[in-house]
């Protein structure tokens, strides 16, 4: 298959963002979404820390 063929409409490069994607995205509530998104980068990388697994 081409790979040319997967590719979607370019976005600009040079604008920066706002540091929040959420807010980027135009999605209500983009301080909470981000802060949501915070808390569970960081019990994820607690839990690698500590090697907890499921069982």
């Amino acid at each position: 298959m081409n790979r040319s063929s997967k590719r979607t409409t370019a976005t600009p490069l040079g604008k920066l963002g706002s540091g929040n994607v959420f807010a980027d995205l135009g999605l209500p509530n983009p301080e909470e979404e981000l802060l949501k998104a915070k808390l569970v980068s960081k019990i994820a990388e607690v839990i690698e820390k500590r090697e907890i697994t499921q069982v």
